[in-house]
């Protein structure tokens, strides 16, 4: 209890404190509370409650609450859409006042269960140096977000726009952004929407000018990816190097994910923060099925889901091959059958969002499909964003780093390289004599592939 009460207080911080130190915080003032808030809150109390890992280190359950508070969001848009309803401006703001005050006695009730006891600074900086050096790279990978958009006005490229607009809608109709209408004519909108939902709550309450907000939000997100990295490298990796070294890559080394601020890629970042959480998730829940581990896999898989499929796409290629590498020798049912009734529950849960989905499916040979536009071209590997800035010593550790591991029989090796393998053979399935998938091309892996490089 006293480690699950230190890694909310020290994620709230670690969020807050760097831009603490900047100017403009009396305008960035209410993002500094709201923000920290709903990225925490609701998955602190759901992991709290459920409790299915309680050994887990600090970075991974902080990283566990992020993941689910992002997911959470979405789902709760999806129902209140599916069964006719809206989500008002007030009832926005009552209920964060309601998770104010659940989170508050969650937080003062575990900290009175376990009071801390006295211990000299210098003992404690001894006994938490790898955390603190984890938070030390977490805080300047956040202050190097900031000076990417010290000399911008407002999120670049075509892709802001869009996500501009479709935030606007979802804010304005409290609703899922099926319709478009009056910004766009579009009436049967079927383009993953989760980041616009939690953004949209968000921006109801931070009394933001819209571009600013999705610039300072997006660099929040690429800075939590850092950590979500770190957290996933701890928890599997069962070392707490690994944590600061994959932190350090994704945020400070690795030219992706810093880059999609030119793109405006922020659905594929919320996304690339949310997997971390999934597979720390998974992995476990392979080694100890249980219901508890089961329900928190299904909310993570639901919430990536609805904020973007090919990442939801390749939470799915990480349960098989976590199953593949995590299971004991001849025991290798039991953590079957819990990603299986995960996976199942969590379409389940998203069906009105995957019927949809279906009834909006191009077949990849007709007149224009993306395919068809592209032609032979559409999913060739980019090699100018495959070894982009120094991605080929990354991709050279990380192969360093396989052989070191499998020589050891580290599991957790085994499982991220059966990851790389999988998701590359789906990118490209005319290997088999099979046809591409429009939506899972290599591109996006290129530009993805900075997550599974940096826990190698």
């Amino acid at each position: 209890m006293k480690w699950l009460s230190l890694g909310a207080l020290s994620a709230l911080l670690l969020v807050t404190a760097a831009l603490l130190l900047l100017p403009g915080l009396r305008t960035l003032g209410p993002l500094l509370v709201y923000a920290p808030l709903l990225a925490l809150g609701p998955g602190y109390l759901i992991e709290r409650r459920l409790r299915p890992w309680p050994d887990l280190p600090w970075p991974a359950r902080v990283t566990l609450w992020l993941g689910l508070s992002f997911g959470l969001t979405p789902l709760l848009f999806l129902w209140t859409t599916t069964l006719g309803l809206a989500l008002p401006r007030l009832a926005t703001l009552a209920a964060l006042i309601a998770l104010v005050a659940a989170v508050v006695w969650a937080l003062w009730h575990d900290l009175g269960a376990a009071p801390l006891a006295a211990e000299r600074p210098a003992a404690f900086v001894r006994r938490h140096v790898w955390s603190l050096a984890f938070i030390a790279i977490c805080l300047l990978t956040a202050w190097t977000r900031w000076r990417q958009i010290s000399a911008v006005s407002f999120p670049l490229w075509v892709d802001a726009l869009h996500h501009a607009v479709i935030m606007r809608v979802v804010s304005e109709q409290g609703r899922v952004p099926y319709s478009l209408q009056p910004y766009l004519p579009i009436d049967n909108f079927a383009y993953h929407w989760g980041y616009h939902a939690l953004s949209a709550v968000l921006w109801r309450v931070v009394a933001l000018p819209l571009p600013t907000f999705m610039l300072y939000w997006g660099q929040i997100l690429g800075a939590l990816a850092a950590f979500t990295a770190g957290g996933a490298a701890w928890a599997i990796g069962r070392r707490p190097l690994a944590a600061g070294v994959a932190a350090g890559v994704v945020g400070l080394v690795s030219l992706m994910p810093a880059y999609y601020l030119s793109w405006g890629r922020y659905t594929l970042l919320l996304g690339m923060v949310m997997l971390p959480a999934l597979m720390i998730a998974a992995w476990r829940l392979v080694q100890a099925p249980s219901w508890r581990g089961v329900a928190l896999t299904t909310l993570l898989l639901a919430g990536l889901n609805l904020v973007h499929f090919v990442v939801f796409c390749f939470a799915l290629v990480w349960c098989a091959a976590a199953w593949l590498a995590g299971v004991r020798r001849g025991v290798w049912w039991p953590g079957f059958r819990a990603l299986a009734v995960s996976f199942a529950v969590a379409l389940a849960l998203t069906m009105p969002w995957m019927l949809r989905l279906l009834r909006q499916a191009v077949p990849s040979d007709i007149q224009g499909s993306p395919l068809a536009i592209a032609g032979n071209d559409y999913n060739s590997m980019p090699l100018d964003l495959l070894w982009v800035s120094n991605n080929r010593l990354l991709v050279a550790l990380a192969a360093l780093g396989v052989l070191l591991g499998l020589r050891q029989r580290r599991r957790g090796v085994l499982a991220l390289t059966l990851w790389a393998l999988l998701v590359t053979l789906c990118a490209n399935p005319p290997w088999f004599g099979l046809p591409y998938l429009s939506f899972f091309a290599n591109r996006i892996v290129a530009i993805t592939i900075f997550l599974p490089v940096a826990l190698l």
